[in-house]
């Protein structure tokens, strides 16, 4: 399959009359263009920086919610849970 048209297709000329040569670098030619694409998703100039939990935050949030403190399963999800602000 070549641009989304069978090899019969192609091999018809088919794909031709809609797209021309597929011996070109269509990619390439893409990334060269500098499309502001409108529909794309936007990403933050900066990344998030993410604050790590002390064991004192993850030892409050156990004891708070009623948790063993010495359970690891519960202190890894009291440590992933208190970084989302």
């Amino acid at each position: 399959m070549v641009s989304g048209h069978s090899n019969s297709s192609e091999h018809r000329g088919v794909t031709r009359m809609y797209i021309g040569s597929v011996q070109t670098t269509v990619y390439n030619l893409q990334a060269e263009e500098k499309l502001n694409d409108k529909l794309a998703p936007k990403f933050a100039v900066s990344p998030m920086k993410m604050r790590g939990n002390t064991t004192a935050e993850i030892d409050d949030s156990l004891e708070q919610h009623g948790f063993d403190k010495l359970d690891p399963v519960k202190r890894t999800f009291a440590s992933i849970s208190q970084r989302v602000h």
